[in-house]
């Protein structure tokens, strides 16, 4: 295994998870954007600003983008320069989706006219004379997951080899401004441990300096973080000399500083409505002193932009993620948007839970970081207990689909004036259940205390023991899906009804059809000459089968309510019956 200690710094360009967890990639879908006085037919997009060095190691400039509107004939010109394809569809369809693509190219901030045409699905400057590109190499309406390097000299040149397909690279720094960007391209696993991937980096020539084969990747979590006020780097790592996980960091101008203890990156939902997540540098500092349902007991304490960790109160130990399930048990990536505080007692621990801060944002880090609610920890109720426990059945029914869960919480007896703090005499008082909410996070400060006191049923009052209140609240749920699991096989039963007479129905439409057409025949061939009565047979065929198609048409029609459907059946009474189910 080579680590080169050469200057680098990564900010990761992925999707921007956090205000602190690197710049996003290139959307290239455009925002305001200013026309040229050079070139009318261009204009440059306004507020973006990349800074790159310059090949020739002699400083940084400051690179800007600019975006065309072409016509299909002259994005098949520049197609015919990348040596394209010929497109693989009609011309007039691609015409007719033509009007969304903006090929973009690169201007210097400074400058008047580009440096580079605007010729590309996608461009990220990596320096003043290289860019990572992928080219509308055929025009075909559809993307090409292909990226190239490309040299900056505003030509437009052949493609070489690519440099890889789809989620190959990682550009980091540059968009944050702090830093000039890095290029990393991910070159396969290696053995070197456990989800190890070789990156290669390239330099502002656009050649590789530097090979890293034990870097860990995950698709789930970022592979490189930063928190943008130092610019330091994090990676989790294989350490050459032990062979145990631990992190690698980068200094702010791109020093290797060396090997560090293990370092986690957590992910919560920081925005309930639109279910986007944060991620955050933590790390793992003991295990959960509890036995509950939650899938992760590891305690955690945040890293703050230097990497060391932040510092709570004396008896603080550490901090672990709450699961919500109701963010879906099907998904591969398990959901978490709160967290339980955990301190150390001379009777053994007590607890605290938050999921968003009740004094703001601390350094731009986000009212739901974990910095931030830890800086407001004085806020929050210190509790006697906690659990937390779920059940995982009835998953079949997808009406009936959300898991039962509930935390649990333990009060004290009593309090101080701040109505969060136990008295010196306090002991353990009443239990109550917290049902998680999709719409918002936990926060159990004197607020939501004095909800509870008066909340509707038990839980106003509490249980005296954790059994007792786990026991109710369980019953309470069997209760509620049982009466769930009832209406719908009842209803799933109703629609089977439904489609076993609707057959019955055609089955005897259909056999009687049969049992009148073989009598007309014993008739026609009893009497030859008599053509009246076949001909008002026919016509009556013809009737039956219009009403059968009319029927069909009427038990499959939508009700338009979001893909429902009406099924219907006769009851030969002169009424129908007729239900409403998905389609």
């Amino acid at each position: 295994m080579k680590i080169h200690p050469i200057s680098l710094l990564l900010l990761l360009s992925l999707p921007l998870m956090t205000a602190h967890a690197g710049g996003p990639i290139r959307s290239m879908t455009g925002g305001k954007c200013i026309p040229l006085e050079s070139q009318a037919e261009l204009c440059r997009e306004a507020g973006e600003r990349w800074l790159v060095m310059k090949a020739d190691g002699s400083g940084t400039m400051v690179m800007g983008f600019v975006r065309s509107s072409p016509t299909y004939k002259d994005m098949q010109k520049i197609s015919k320069k990348f040596g394209g394809k010929r497109e693989k569809i009609p011309e007039s369809k691609c015409k007719k989706d033509w009007g969304r693509k903006h090929p973009w190219g690169l201007i210097a901030a400074t400058g008047t006219s580009p440096v580079e045409p605007a010729a590309y699905q996608l461009i990220i400057p990596i320096s003043d004379k290289f860019a990572i590109a992928q080219p509308y190499k055929d025009i075909d309406c559809h993307w090409n997951d292909e990226y190239y390097l490309v040299e900056i000299d505003n030509k437009l040149k052949k493609l070489k080899e690519p440099l890889g397909k789809g989620r190959t690279y990682y550009t980091m720094g540059g968009y944050s401004m702090q830093s000039p960007v890095r290029v990393f391209i991910a070159r396969g696993t290696t053995n070197v441990g456990e989800n190890t991937v070789k990156f290669e980096q390239l330099g502002p020539d656009g050649t590789v300096v530097a090979t890293y084969d034990n870097i860990i990747f995950s698709k789930a979590k970022l592979t490189f973080y930063t928190q943008n006020e130092t610019g330091l780097i994090f990676a989790k790592a294989i350490d050459p000399k032990t062979g145990d996980e631990a992190s690698v960091r980068w200094g702010a101008m791109g020093d290797f500083l060396g090997y560090y203890p293990k370092i986690d990156i957590v992910e919560t939902m920081y925005n309930l409505e639109k279910k986007t997540s944060g991620s955050y540098l933590m790390q793992a500092v003991g295990r959960l002193p509890l036995q509950t349902d939650l899938p992760n007991h590891t305690l955690y304490v945040p890293l703050d932009e230097q990497g060391e960790p932040v510092k709570g109160p004396k008896n603080f130990v550490g901090m672990t993620p709450l699961y919500d399930n109701y963010w879906g048990f099907n998904e591969s990536q398990e959901k978490y948007k709160d967290w339980l505080l955990v301190y150390k007692t001379p009777t053994g621990f007590s607890y605290k839970i938050a999921g968003k801060a009740t004094r703001g944002s601390v350094r731009n880090t986000g009212e739901t970081s974990p910095i931030s609610i830890l800086a407001s920890e004085a806020d929050y109720v210190m509790l006697a207990d906690f659990d937390y426990r779920r059940e995982e059945g009835a998953r079949q029914y997808k009406s009936n689909s959300d898991i039962w869960q509930s935390y649990f919480i333990q009060f004290y007896t009593a309090y101080e004036a701040d109505g969060v703090t136990p008295k010196p005499n306090a002991y353990p008082g009443k239990w109550h259940s917290l049902s998680a909410s999709m719409s918002r996070h936990m926060v159990v400060d004197k607020e939501h205390k004095t909800e509870l006191a008066t909340a509707y049923g038990q839980n106003r009052y509490g249980w005296g023991d954790r059994f007792t209140a786990i026991q109710a609240v369980y019953q309470n749920a069997l209760k509620s899906r049982a009466d769930s699991l009832a209406r719908k096989r009842a209803y799933e039963a109703k629609i089977a009804e439904s489609k076993r007479r609707r057959e019955e129905e055609r089955e005897r439409a259909y056999k009687a059809a049969q049992e009148e057409w073989r009598k007309q025949q014993a008739f026609q061939a009893a009497n030859p000459s008599n053509r009246n009565s076949s001909q008002s047979f026919g016509d009556a065929l013809n009737a039956w089968g219009d009403a059968m198609i009319k029927q069909g048409q009427i038990n499959n029609r939508n009700n338009s309510y979001n893909g429902y459907r009406r099924d219907c059946y006769n009851n030969y009474d002169g009424t129908e019956t007729c239900f409403t189910s998905k389609r």
